[in-house]
């Protein structure tokens, strides 16, 4: 057996080097490679982001290795040897446990009931044996040394991202390249919604509903509805960006604009003949000139904003989810997710910044007061969060509860898969189609607008979505499999070209990649062979549909089984008019309306638990939504059980919510063991109250024939437990 060694001050510095470099430096230096939209949201400069690069190494081994030698100073070779060797043992757990997450997101591990803190402990106990092995064998010592020679990857890989170079090394290029002139440049106005299916709009007949959706209707009066549009991937990130540029996205592709060809914002801006106005909260295909939204922070600032959010990023990386404590949460820029400051609602040209999933009525409202011409002809774009999940805005625009954001878990949808409780993922279905309603609204703005300012006739007009969502009870939300096809593929797609009076409506095959040529085609701009799309306005038709993602699917070009999303939309919901469903699903029909006196009412040896716990209009500000009121409408409950029913609930219970003494919806907790004893209702905006009122909650016991109610008593819950109340897995940063 080996003897031990000291280990000597250089060792120990090569050492430190290599499992800092490995554990910390070259995880954090690819995750930020990968997330170059990151630095470019924030505008990053190359001075800041290198420095933290240096701090990170070689500056923290290096400071790993100066406390080590102080130890020796101040307290001997005992303490020096035991500073080491707990330094050692910490940086060898950080690499093994980046390894761990990696194997436990691509094993699933926690789905499959395996928490993450049991191979956490696996690996902690195996680095506490390193500084042993370490002082014993030579080929351990000589292996940790040469650990240090990662550091020369540090830029290697920090810069193997072409956004990254984008940002940090700047365009010059692309900026050097000629000015394309148009022939034939007319104002351009772009909507594109999101998670939006184009069969949503149409009635049994086919036909865009009239009586459910006016503004797409009016739209539709004057321009071409192509019915069978389809987009090519699920998911927003490669999605917008195969519109914007007309190729087929991959897989490895980040949604910035130094990954793909020179798309329709780089095209438009280098003729220097329209005047841009650009919303897009998501990628980052805006070129830079036109971030008029700058960050304004000093070097400094800009290094310990990053330094700390890598820090948090890398504490997510490593620590068991278990234990990473609140502090630790990511921020939300991180993810591309901004809220706007108010900086930006003075800006009427040029990239327009606000939160992917905040204040989407000011950003409507803000857009179509841009809507203004000017010398040159103007390109207005608009990218909105609607009706994206988690469904939360109201045919009016508002708010339904005040923590309305993203972050919010959906009752019965963990990890985008759905519940088999058919009424939560319908309840969740017609939250959209209500944020479909205010889409119908924005639409309706922005005609007006145009009509009222004359400009109406001569613009190009595109109303569009990246794709659509799925509502099938057991399926995943987004993933396309042949189940979810008529979900996920069909997109609306309206385009009035110039001069247009008149609406038709076609069949012929679309796919969002076209949109791009089609505007170009009627501009006069230069195609790029790269365009794997082709101009509407030919005669040119496609042979296939394409849609890409984790299972890639090519469809016959008339894909009929699109209207099947209709059909059952018509089955749930209804037609537009006097029967119209949408926001009024009842668990038990004939209840709503009614007033809770005219049942007999009993106490209920059921006890709840409730968020918000209050409706009404016009609720005040809050510290989770500064700035802007809401409107209460949205409530999400719990039942507990009591001493009588402590394994009880195996059968629905049927449940009343009533405002003032009046039932104002009906609903029931979920068949899903997984969610059991959880429910949700949804209170009509029509319904909700000026003034803010209790819930008032009742169990129906007999739904069938109800002549009784039995009142539930309940506790309202605090904003910052309701994802406690809605997920019943793990916490989702």
């Amino acid at each position: 057996m080996a003897a031990e060694l000291r280990i000597s001050a250089r060792l120990q510095l090569l050492q430190l080097a290599g499992l800092s470099v490995m554990g910390i430096t070259l995880p954090l230096m690819d995750r930020l490679a990968s997330n170059a939209q990151y630095l470019i949201l924030l505008d990053y400069s190359l001075v800041p982001v290198l420095t933290v690069a240096g701090l990170l190494f070689p500056g923290l081994p290096l400071l790993l290795w100066l406390s080590v030698q102080l130890s020796s100073r101040l307290l001997g070779s005992a303490a020096e040897r035991g500073v080491f060797s707990v330094l050692v043992v910490l940086l060898a757990a950080l690499c093994g446990m980046s390894a761990v997450r990696n194997l436990s997101v691509a094993l699933d591990l926690q789905r499959n009931g395996i928490p993450e803190l049991l191979p956490a402990i696996l690996v902690f106990g195996a680095a506490c044996g390193v500084p042993w092995l370490n002082r014993r064998f030579t080929a351990v010592r000589q292996f940790l040394c040469l650990l240090a020679a990662g550091g020369l990857a540090v830029p290697l890989v920090l810069f193997s991202s072409a956004g990254v170079r984008w940002q940090l090394l700047g365009m010059s290029a692309r900026e050097q390249a000629e000015t394309e002139k148009l022939p034939r440049p007319v104002p351009i106005v772009m909507v594109v919604f999101d998670g939006l299916n184009g069969m949503t709009l149409l009635n049994a007949a086919g036909e865009i509903d009239r009586q459910r959706f006016p503004g797409f209707a009016e739209l539709a009066d004057r321009a071409t509805v192509y019915r069978n549009a389809t987009t090519v991937h699920a998911r927003t990130d490669h999605a917008l960006p195969a519109m914007l540029t007309s190729t087929l996205p991959l897989e490895e592709q980040t949604p910035v604009e130094a990954d793909y060809s020179p798309g329709l914002f780089r095209r438009i801006f280098r003729t220097h003949q329209y005047d841009m106005t650009v919303f897009e909260p998501l990628t980052r295909f805006c070129p830079a000139e036109l971030r008029q939204l700058r960050q304004h922070r000093t070097t400094a600032q800009q290094v310990l904003r990053l330094l700390s959010t890598l820090l948090r990023v890398e504490t997510q990386m490593c620590l068991p989810l278990e234990l990473a404590p609140s502090q630790t949460i990511i921020p939300r820029d991180w993810f591309g997710l901004l809220p706007h400051g108010r900086s930006s609602e003075a800006i009427q040209q040029g990239l327009v910044v606000y939160g992917w999933d905040t204040g989407r009525r000011e950003q409507v409202q803000h857009f179509v007061e841009c809507l203004r011409p000017g010398k040159q002809p103007g390109f207005y774009f608009l990218h909105l969060a609607l009706p994206h999940y988690p469904w939360s805005v109201l045919p009016s625009g508002a708010p339904c509860f005040p923590w309305a954001d993203v972050s919010l878990r959906v009752a019965g949808l963990p990890d985008e898969t759905w519940t088999s409780d058919e009424w939560l993922v319908n309840q969740a279905w017609d939250r959209s189609l209500l944020q479909t309603l205010y889409a119908d609204r924005c639409v309706a703005m922005i005609l007006q607008t145009l009509r009222q300012q004359q400009t109406l006739d001569q613009t190009l007009l595109i109303v569009t979505a990246d794709h659509g969502m799925c509502f099938v009870p057991g399926a995943s939300l987004r993933e396309p499999v042949a189940e979810t096809l008529p979900d996920l593929l069909p997109v609306p797609l309206l385009i009035k070209l110039p001069g247009q009076q008149r609406g038709s409506v076609t069949d012929r095959n679309a796919e969002i990649t076209d949109i791009l040529p089609t505007i170009a085609d009627v501009i006069g701009m230069e195609a790029d062979p790269a365009w794997v799309g082709s101009s509407l306005l030919t005669d040119e038709v496609r042979a296939r549909k394409t849609l890409l993602g984790p299972h890639p699917s090519i469809l016959a070009p008339d894909f009929p089984r699109r209207f099947e999303h209709a059909q059952r939309l018509q089955r749930v919901f209804g037609a537009g008019g006097p029967g119209d469903r949408i926001g009024r699903l009842a668990a038990i029909p004939g209840l709503a309306g009614r007033r809770v006196d005219e049942f007999a009412v009993l106490e209920s040896a059921v006890r709840a638990v409730i968020a918000p716990g209050v409706v009404g209009q016009h609720v005040p500000p809050t510290p989770t939504n500064p700035g802007s009121s809401f409107t209460a409408s949205l409530l999400h409950g719990k039942l507990l059980a009591d001493t009588d029913r402590a394994t009880g609930f195996e059968q629905p219970v049927w449940l009343a919510v009533a405002v003032s003494g009046r039932i104002v919806a009906t609903t029931r907790t979920s068949t899903d063991p997984r969610w059991n004893r959880v429910w949700t209702a949804y209170v009509p905006e029509s319904e909700v109250p000026e003034a803010v009122q209790p819930v008032e909650l009742y169990e129906v016991p007999d739904p069938a024939a109800p002549r009784e109610l039995r009142r539930i008593s309940y506790e309202s819950l605090a904003a910052d437990e309701l994802w406690e109340l809605l997920n019943p897995g793990p916490r989702f940063p």
